[in-house]
Parts: C-alpha cells; structure tokens; sequence
C-alpha cells in the first residue's frame, strides 16, 4: 500500500465546514475546536474506526499479524478541497470558511496546541482494505522467547513478562508504519476529499479541546453559506 506524501503539496484554498456561530468564534475571538480520533468513531457519519488497522510484518519465514489504532495521543482537524452543498450537509454544517495558506494556519494552531509535540498533514488515501504489509527489521522472535522461558519455567514474572513481549511488539510495529494509517480512510469517504491536519501531543487526546488561535485567522477566509 503506497501511503499519502506528507508536506507541501496541498493545493489552495481548503474549506473547513462549521456550524455559523463556530465561525463567528472563530473570525471573532480565534478559536477553534479541535477533534480526536476517538471523538471521529463516535459520530453518525464519521469513520467508527479510524485510525485503525490491520498490520502484517514479516521476516524471513517469520509472519505476525495484529490489528491497531493509533491517534490516541493527537489531535486533528479536517479540510477539504471541495465547496459543496453535499459535504455542507453531510457535516451538519451551516457554511465554511476558507483556509488561503494552510501551513501558516497550522503553524498558528501548533503554537497554543496543549502539550503539543509535533504536527503532520497529509491528504487522506481511500482504501477498500486498511491491512498494511510491512518487512520487519530483524527477527520475530518476542513472543517465541516469552513461551520458550514459561516452557523453561525460568520467567520471574510470566506476566510482566507477557506484557514487555507485547509492549516491544507494539514498539517495532508503530515504528515501521509512523503516522500512515491517521490518514487512511475508506474508500465509501472519497467524496470528502480531505487534507487532515493532526498534531500529535504529549498527553491522551479524550476529547476535543478548544484552543484560542488569534493569528490563525490571517491565513482564513469567510466565504458564507452555499
């Protein structure tokens, strides 16, 4: 699976779809409220996993396969290339503002995000399969060594044990995919078009957090309903 190409490649303008008195917020005082992942799942019309997926490693004659969801420490919100009354209503939206420069606009957010470490964005790849095939680096053996020693009765501590087996697992598997799958979707969601910005933090990311982002407005438009 070839993922999106992350940096300068998004075209302008971009729109972000809000309710009226959101954009009021946000022209007037600078703020705007940005989503998580958990909070997408949650919603009607929403991706009920998004993040998520299917990991499948391999080394040699080695094969490990796990399912995932990463974004649990981020942050996003979601542009979209195209002005339609179709993706106005499938928001629940009442208008869009424009975004002219979306780097600036990002930057101006990273700046007053809480516990903000690093920020991506990307344009949003539609699959109909999110199982993502990856060459592991160096040997499958974690778990292998974890049943050799229960079998040898040598492990101290057979769950803390278990537990560091999956935790290396885990480490290994987020390192080979990166941020990819916080920009995979499925392929019933093309119609949104989407540039996903996503700032990833330092803290767990529960819900949606309001940030005052006063310069951000500079880089935006109001362009009112369709």
């Amino acid at each position: 699976m070839r993922f999106p190409s992350f940096g300068l490649f998004e075209p302008v303008p971009l729109y972000r779809y809000l309710k009226s008195s959101r954009v009021d917020q946000f022209f007037g005082a600078g703020t705007i409220r940005l989503s998580t992942f958990e909070h997408c799942r949650s919603l009607d019309w929403g991706d009920n996993n998004e993040g998520g997926i299917r990991l499948q490693m391999a080394h040699e004659e080695q094969q490990l396969e796990m399912i995932t969801r990463l974004g649990k420490r981020a942050y996003l919100l979601c542009l979209s290339r195209q002005h339609s009354t179709d993706l106005q209503l499938r928001y629940e939206a009442d208008e869009a503002f424009r975004i002219d420069d979306v780097a600036g606009f990002q930057d101006a957010i990273s700046a007053v995000v809480p516990g903000f470490k690093r920020s991506r964005r990307a344009y949003c790849l539609y699959v109909r399969n999110r199982t993502v095939t990856r060459r592991a680096r160096g040997p499958l053996n974690e778990m292998n060594e974890f049943f050799a020693g229960q079998a040898a009765g040598t492990l101290k501590n057979p769950e803390e044990a278990l537990n560091q087996a999956w935790k290396q697992i885990n480490d290994r598997a987020f390192a080979t995919i990166a941020d990819e799958p916080l920009f995979l979707k499925p392929a019933e969601y093309a119609l949104e078009d989407e540039l996903r910005l996503v700032w990833i933090v330092d803290h767990n990311a529960d819900s949606p957090v309001v940030v005052a982002a006063p310069d951000a407005r500079r880089f935006c438009s109001r362009v009112g309903r369709l």
